[in-house]
């Protein structure tokens, strides 16, 4: 039987309560909290709302301040903080129940022509030589925490292969570095100057980006006993690019101390040009039994 696919489209049915204020609905899921993905794209999408489009987003900053519940709407509250001659600025926050769940700030600049310089896209397989993510996850589901499953028992609506193996339960660590290539499922029916796609790929950039740092552990994002939360997020836009289009996502992770660890990621076009640029911290809690206790360190080349 076919996963049942989220509508990434209804992520974006905004009803404008008041000035700068727009609410939208959650989807009822049994999941302990939601995907910061969604708030993610959501906060840009109102962001945007607020932008002419010929003033794209160049970057974001977000911090997750609580983990937002499915099941209850969101109200997203933005500020215009400033206007000028080539560059806006904005802030947001995500409330629900009465309590802040994300802050934003964003800045928008409008299109100029430049010189352009960038990282070297990395070589790596086709997606089509690739396997798709299900494949991998989708046999070990039952094995996750009760919590997390009705999350990856539905289908996301962003597509992922991976290059290196993958697991999202133990394996033997290795080096913090991962690529893959990901896409929205479906085909989208707007321009690449569209907004929809920086909304879209905030909303897909928030998967695996700290997953990166287990891998020098031997923990996957799927053991019952591991514990973690994102807990910023923040995105550079360099060029446009369509999300209905293969992107590779070129991930690694620094390090971390004090249960707090670093993912970054840059993300090309399939024709080599760097498009994005991102980093997310989050918190890693591995129980004292699973033998990586407090002062432990791994290390890898």
């Amino acid at each position: 039987m076919p996963k049942p696919r989220h509508d990434l489209s209804s992520l974006f049915q905004f009803e404008e309560v008041a000035s700068d204020r727009f609410e939208t609905k959650t989807p009822h899921v049994q999941s302990l909290r939601l995907y910061g993905g969604q708030l993610l794209a959501q906060g840009l999408a109102a962001l945007q709302r607020t932008v002419p489009e010929t003033r794209p987003v160049h970057s974001l900053h977000a911090y997750f301040v609580r983990g937002a519940q499915p099941n209850a709407p969101l109200e997203y509250r933005v500020w215009r903080d400033r206007d000028g001659r080539s560059f806006s600025a904005r802030r947001l926050e995500a409330i629900q129940c009465g309590e802040m769940m994300l802050s934003m700030a964003a800045s928008f600049h409008d299109r100029e022509a430049g010189p352009m310089l960038q990282l070297p896209m990395p070589e790596v397989p086709p997606p089509e030589e690739l396997d798709s993510i299900d494949l991998i996850v989708d046999p070990l589901v039952s094995r996750f925490p009760v919590h997390v499953r009705p999350f990856w028992e539905a289908d996301i609506g962003i597509e992922y292969r991976f290059v290196e193996p993958f697991t999202p339960l133990r394996a033997a660590p290795s080096d913090p570095r991962r690529h893959f290539w990901m896409r929205a499922a479906d085909p989208i029916d707007a321009a690449e100057q569209s907004p929809i796609h920086a909304a879209l790929f905030a909303y897909a950039s928030d998967m695996h980006i700290l997953d990166t740092g287990l891998l020098p552990l031997g923990f996957g994002w799927g053991e019952p006993t591991l514990g973690d939360a994102s807990l910023d997020h923040s995105i550079w836009f360099h060029g446009q690019f369509r999300m209905d289009e293969w992107l590779l996502y070129a991930l690694d992770s620094p390090g971390g101390s004090s249960n707090r660890f670093l993912g970054r990621g840059q993300v090309f076009t399939r024709d080599g040009r760097m498009v994005a640029s991102v980093a997310q911290e989050g918190l890693i809690r591995i129980p004292p039994s699973a033998g990586m206790g407090s002062g432990q360190n791994a290390v890898s080349g």
